[in-house]
C-alpha cells in the first residue's frame, strides 16, 4: 500500500487531472470518526437521476496505516429521482453508503470505519475510470477543527463540496459551511440524502468533468421549414470522446454570417431571432430540435457544433466540415375553422339541404379564407382525432372571404353563401369534444382546433362574432332568428364576402366596390356587364361607367373600365345598368352581388380634378359621411367640399348634408362637389367606417342646423326628393359651402331647384343655405324643370327639422297668385303646362348633368318670417337704412322691393335701365321710421337688367334686378 504522502499526492492528481471521465456522479458528503458509533458514519454520492452505478467501487485508504481500509462494490443500482433539479434540467438523486443501514431507501451498508484523518476516498466506475476523489488529514490541515474537540460525543461531519453543492471539492467543516439562509451549520448535524442546506429540491450545479474535444461531427444534418418554424434532425456523432451536447447556430442572412463558437466560452440559448441570429443547445441522444416563432417566407441558415464539457471547460469542435443546412418558412395561410356541427340528433333540421335529416350526413365543418388573396388548398387534408377524413381535390382555391363546407355525407343542396361545398363518407365528429386539424399536401399542420362538450347539442358551435370570436352555440349566437346552423354563411345567414341585394326593376344603380383594388370581374359573375374588354359581352353597348371628375356638363368624362381585371381605383363609385332578365348572363331581379376580397385597411384618397367626382364607400361597412374631407383647409365644408352630396336609390337622387350625422351603406356610390379648384383630393379615413346598421339614415343630427325637405311629385310616379331649405351656423346669405349645385335626374324626371345669383350669374342649387338664425326675412326663388311632362304636380314638405315654432314659411305661386302657409302635414298641388322637350334617356348612357338656369323659369317663391319681422308695410323700428334684394328676381312681370329707413326723411325710390334712363318712380314722399314694401309691374318694359335706387335724406343705396319675359 501507499504511504499517506503518496496517497494525498495521488488524490491531488486525480482531482486535478482525472476527475470523473463521465462526470455524472460525485462524492457530496462524508461523516467520519463518530465518537458515539461507527454505525452512523456514511459516504454520500450525488448524481444525475437514472445514472446506472452498478459495479461502481468506493475505495477507502487509511493514510496513517498506508493500508486499504475497505473496497465497497455497489450492487445493481440506478440513482433515483427525488425531485432535485440542477440548472441543466437534470434530476438528481442520492446514494448513501453507511456502516449500517439507513432508512432512505437508497442505501447500502458495509464494514469499516472512516477516520478523522489522514484519510481518503476514491470513486471508480464499472470500467475502472476514476469518477471522483477526496482526501483529508485532520486538524490543522483543514480550515477548522474537524477532529474531536475532547468531547466524547463530538462527530466529524464533512462537506466535500461548497455551500451551493457546485462540486468544487473544497473540504469544509460544518461550522464553516454557510447555508442558503445565511446561518452556520451546527456541529454534528448531518444532511443525509439532501443538499448542504437540507433541501431535497432546488437548483444546483453538477459540474461535468473535463473531456477532450469531440472526435467527430454529427451526420445527416437537415432543416425543414414549416409555418413559422423550422425542424432540424441529425445523427449523433460517433467515436471517442463522444459529444456531451450540440450547439446549433442560426442566421437569417447566410451561412457565412454564422461564426464558430470559442472554447471556454459557453453560448447560451437564444430563441429571439429578431436580431437575425439565435442559438440552441441540445443534449446528445435527442437528434432533433426546432426553432419556432419565426417570420414567415424567410430563409434561415443553420450550423451544428458538437462539444464536450460545460461552462469555462466547454470544448467545441469547429474544425473539419461543419454540418450546415437551410430552410425557408412557409407563408401562414389565412384560414380558420369557423363553424362545426357534430353528431346532430336530427331535431334541428336538414343541415346539408338534401331533404333527408341524418345524424352522420348533416355533420359539417366550415373553413373560411379570411385573407386578402386566393388560397390554394389543393390536396389539403382534414383530420379528426388523427384520422384523415377528407382530402380537398386538386385545383381547389378559396377566394378571399370564401368558405369551404364539408358535410359528413349526402348531396348538399343550396348555394351556401357561394362556398366550396362537398361531402365525404364520414366526418366522425364527436360532440363530446376532440381535436380536428387541417394539413397541407406535404403533411404540415396548418391549423388545429380542440373543442369540448359545448358541441354536445343539436346545433352547431360557431365563432361569435364570425372569424374572430370564441366558439358559442349557434342558437344563442344568432340574435336574428336563433337558427341552429349556418353552413357557408355568417351566423345571421349573410355572406362572408361583401354582398348587396339589388331589388326593384331594370335600371341604373349607383354603386361602389367594398374591396381593395376591385375590378369588373368581381361582380360580372353575378350579373351581365357589357362593353368591357375581356368580358363576356364586350361587343355590346357598355352598361358600366365610372367618373373620376366632371365639370357638370352632360356625359362629361364618363369612362368604361379598361378591362375586367384592371382596378379603376379605390373610393370611386360606378353606374351599372341591371336588365332584370335571363339574357346574356343577366338574372331577374332581385339578385345578390358579391365581391371576394377585403376592404382597404388604410385611409382612401381620391384625386379631385374637376367640379364633380363620382366617389364611393370603399369599406365593407357603413360610412359616416361627416368624416369625408377635402384638402383645402378652412374653405367650403369639411376642408374644401360642397354640401350636400348626392346618392341614388330606387326612387332617384337623394341628398344628405355633411355634418348632419348621416351614414351611407356599403356598396354605395355618391357624387361630391368641390368648393373651388383649390380642392384636389378627397379623403375617406378608416375611422369613417362604422358598424352601425343604419343605412342612408341619420344617427345623431344634433341641433346645430335647421332643415326643411321639399318633395316634388310629378305625373307617372316620378319625383324629385333632393331639395332642402337649410340653415346652419356655418352658412351665410351669400355663397358658402352649403349652397350645393343641382344635378338633374338620370331618368329624365321633372325636377325642382333653387335659383340664386351670388354675383357671378344665376345658379341652380339643390339647397340655398342661410344662417342658423336669420336677422331678416329670407326670400327664396324656386324653378321647375318639367322635362316635357305636363300634368298635375304636388309639392310637399314632409320634414321640418329643428324649425322654431315662431318661424313661418309662405309658398307663393307666381302663375296662380296663390300663397300657402307651409305648415307640417300640408301640401300644394298645381298644374304644369310643359315648356321643355321631353328628355330621352338611352338605356346604356347615364345622364347626370348640372341643371342650367337658362333651361327653366321661376315658378315659386318661399318667404321665411320670424317673430322679429312682419308682413305689414310698416314693421318694427329698423336700426339702419337698408335696401333689400327684390323678390322674385329674375321676375316677370311683377316684383317686390323692400326697404327700411331708420329716421324720418324724404324717400325717393326710382328704377333705371342699363342706359341710365329713369323708367319708373315707385316712391317719392316723406316716410317715418320703419320697413316698407312696394311692387313694380314691368309689363311695358323690355327684358333685361334694371337698377333700383333708394335715397333717404343724404343716403343712397342701389341694387340690380333682372326682368325676363
Amino acid at each position: 500500500m501507499k504511504n499517506i504522502t503518496k496517497l494525498l499526492f495521488t488524490l491531488s492528481l486525480l482531482l486535478s487531472f482525472s476527475l470523473g471521465v463521465l462526470g455524472q456522479v460525485r462524492i457530496n458528503e462524508i461523516r467520519a470518526d463518530d465518537a458515539s458509533s461507527d454505525d452512523i458514519e456514511f459516504i454520500e454520492l450525488i448524481g444525475v437521476a437514472g445514472t446506472d452505478i452498478t459495479d461502481y467501487q468506493i475505495y477507502h485508504v487509511n493514510g496513517s496505516g498506508d493500508s486499504e481500509i475497505f473496497t465497497h462494490t455497489i450492487g445493481s443500482f440506478t440513482i433515483p429521482d427525488d425531485g432535485i433539479t440542477d440548472n441543466d434540467s437534470n434530476s438528481l438523486g442520492f446514494y448513501v453508503l453507511g456502516a449500517s443501514s439507513f432508512s432512505t431507501g437508497t442505501d447500502e451498508s458495509t464494514s469499516g470505519s472512516l477516520q478523522n484523518g489522514p484519510d481518503g476516498i476514491i470513486l471508480y466506475n464499472a470500467s475502472g475510470d476514476v469518477i471522483d476523489a477526496v482526501a483529508w488529514q485532520g486538524a490543522g490541515d483543514i480550515s477548522t477543527d474537524i477532529t474531536t474537540t475532547g468531547s466524547s460525543s463530538a462527530d466529524n461531519y464533512l462537506h466535500v463540496t461548497s455551500d451551493d453543492d457546485s462540486g468544487d471539492n473544497s473540504l469544509q467543516a460544518p461550522d464553516d459551511v454557510v447555508g442558503d439562509d445565511g446561518s452556520g451549520w451546527t456541529l454534528a448535524s448531518a444532511t443525509i440524502g439532501s443538499l448542504n442546506d437540507g433541501q431535497t429540491s432546488g437548483s444546483i450545479v453538477l459540474e461535468s468533468s473535463v473531456k477532450s474535444e469531440p472526435a467527430n461531427h454529427a451526420s445527416s444534418f437537415s432543416a425543414s421549414g414549416s409555418i413559422n418554424s423550422v425542424d432540424l434532425s441529425w445523427t449523433d456523432a460517433t467515436g471517442s470522446p463522444l459529444p456531451d451536447a450540440y450547439l446549433i447556430r442560426v442566421s437569417d442572412v447566410s451561412f457565412g454570417s454564422i461564426s464558430s463558437p470559442s472554447d471556454a466560452t459557453a453560448v447560451t440559448d437564444d430563441s429571439d431571432l429578431s436580431d437575425g441570429s439565435g442559438a440552441l443547445n441540445v443534449a446528445i441522444g435527442e437528434e432533433s430540435a426546432s426553432f419556432t416563432g419565426l417570420d414567415e417566407t424567410t430563409t434561415y441558415y443553420f450550423k451544428i457544433f458538437p462539444y464536450t464539457n460545460s461552462g469555462s471547460d466547454i470544448d467545441y469542435k469547429t474544425d473539419g466540415t461543419v454540418p450546415e443546412d437551410d430552410a425557408t418558412t412557409l407563408e401562414t395561410p389565412d384560414i380558420i375553422f369557423n363553424e362545426i356541427l357534430a353528431d346532430p340528433d336530427g331535431s334541428s333540421g336538414d343541415a346539408n339541404g338534401d331533404g333527408i335529416v341524418d345524424t352522420d350526413d348533416d355533420e359539417f365543418i366550415e373553413l373560411v379564407n379570411y385573407g386578402a388573396t386566393d388560397l390554394d388548398i389543393s390536396n389539403w387534408v382534414f383530420s379528426d382525432n388523427n384520422t384523415d377524413r377528407y382530402t380537398f381535390p386538386a385545383s381547389t382555391t378559396l377566394k378571399p372571404l370564401q368558405a369551404a363546407v364539408i358535410f359528413g355525407g349526402g348531396t348538399p343542396t343550396g348555394d351556401f353563401g357561394n362556398s366550396f361545398v362537398d361531402s365525404t363518407s364520414s366526418l366522425g365528429l364527436n360532440n363530446s369534444g376532440e381535436t380536428i386539424t387541417l394539413k397541407n399536401g406535404s403533411g404540415i399542420e396548418i391549423i388545429s382546433l380542440t373543442y369540448g362538450s359545448e358541441a354536445n347539442s343539436d346545433e352547431s358551435i360557431t365563432r361569435n362574432p364570425d372569424l374572430t370570436g370564441s366558439f358559442a352555440q349557434h342558437e344563442t349566437a344568432d340574435t336574428k332568428d336563433a337558427s341552429s346552423f349556418s353552413p357557408g354563411t355568417r351566423i345571421d345567414g349573410t355572406y362572408f364576402q361583401p354582398s348587396t341585394v339589388i331589388t326593384g326593376s331594370a335600371g341604373w344603380r349607383l354603386l361602389s366596390l367594398p374591396v381593395e383594388d376591385g375590378t369588373v370581374a368581381d361582380i360580372s359573375d353575378n350579373t351581365a356587364v357589357q362593353g368591357v374588354s375581356g368580358g363576356d359581352n364586350s361587343g355590346s353597348d357598355p352598361n358600366f361607367f365610372y367618373n373620376p371628375a366632371f365639370d357638370g356638363s352632360d356625359q362629361s368624362d364618363y369612362l368604361v373600365p379598361t378591362n375586367t381585371t384592371t382596378p379603376w381605383g379605390d373610393g370611386l363609385g360606378f353606374f351599372l345598368y341591371f336588365f332584370d332578365n335571363s339574357t346574356a348572363g343577366s338574372s331577374p331581379l332581385p339578385i345578390t352581388l358579391d365581391a371576394f376580397g377585403n376592404a382597404p385597411d388604410t385611409d382612401v384618397q381620391v384625386t379631385v380634378s374637376d367640379t364633380w367626382t363620382l366617389a364611393g364607400n370603399p369599406y365593407n361597412s357603413n360610412l359616416s359621411i361627416d368624416d369625408i374631407s377635402g384638402d383645402d383647409g378652412g374653405n367650403g365644408v369639411n376642408d374644401g367640399l360642397m354640401s350636400p352630396v348626392y346618392l341614388y336609390d330606387s326612387s332617384g337622387w337623394v341628398t344628405v348634408n355633411l355634418g348632419s350625422g348621416y351614414v351611407i351603406g356599403d356598396w354605395s356610390g355618391f357624387f361630391v362637389q368641390r368648393f373651388s379648384s383649390s380642392t384636389t383630393q378627397l379623403t375617406m379615413p378608416t375611422s369613417a367606417a362604422t358598424t352601425d346598421t343604419v343605412k342612408l339614415s341619420k344617427l345623431d343630427t344634433g341641433t346645430n342646423f335647421r332643415q326643411v325637405d321639399l318633395l316634388l311629385e310629378a305625373p307617372g310616379g316620378l319625383s324629385d326628393q333632393t331639395n332642402k331649405l337649410y340653415f346652419s351656423d356655418h352658412s351665410t346669405s351669400g355663397k358658402d359651402g352649403f349652397d350645393g349645385g343641382k344635378l338633374t335626374p338620370m331618368n329624365g324626371s321633372p325636377y325642382m331647384a333653387f335659383e340664386n345669383d351670388f354675383g357671378n350669374g344665376k345658379e341652380l342649387l339643390v339647397q340655398d343655405a342661410r344662417p342658423l338664425n336669420p336677422a331678416e326675412e329670407m326670400w327664396y326663388e324656386l324653378v321647375i324643370g318639367d322635362n316635357g311632362i305636363s300634368g298635375t304636380y304636388t309639392l310637399t314638405w314632409p320634414e321640418l327639422k329643428n324649425i322654431p315654432e315662431d318661424w313661418e314659411f309662405t309658398l307663393n305661386d307666381y302663375e296662380t297668385g296663390e300663397s300657402v302657409i307651409m305648415a307640417p302635414g300640408t301640401s300644394y298641388t298645381f298644374e304644369v303646362e310643359a315648356t321643355q322637350k321631353q328628355k330621352k334617356t338611352k338605356t346604356f348612357r347615364v345622364s347626370t348633368a348640372q341643371a342650367k338656369p337658362e333651361d327653366v323659369s321661376s315658378r315659386f317663391s318661399i318667404v321665411l318670417k320670424t317673430s322679429t319681422t312682419t308682413s305689414t308695410e310698416q314693421v318694427d323700428t329698423p336700426e339702419s337704412f337698408a335696401l333689400r334684394q327684390n323678390y322674385p328676381n329674375p321676375f316677370n312681370p311683377n316684383t317686390t322691393i323692400e326697404y327700411s329707413v331708420s329716421e324720418p326723411a324724404p324717400v325717393i325710390l326710382t328704377v333705371y335701365n342699363v342706359m341710365g334712363q329713369q323708367v319708373a318712380t315707385l316712391v317719392n314722399e316723406t316716410k317715418s321710421v320703419g320697413t316698407y314694401r312696394v311692387s313694380w309691374n314691368a309689363t311695358d318694359m323690355a327684358s333685361g337688367i334694371y337698377h333700383y335706387r333708394l335715397q333717404a335724406g343724404n343716403q343712397v343705396l342701389i341694387r340690380q334686378m333682372t326682368l325676363i319675359k
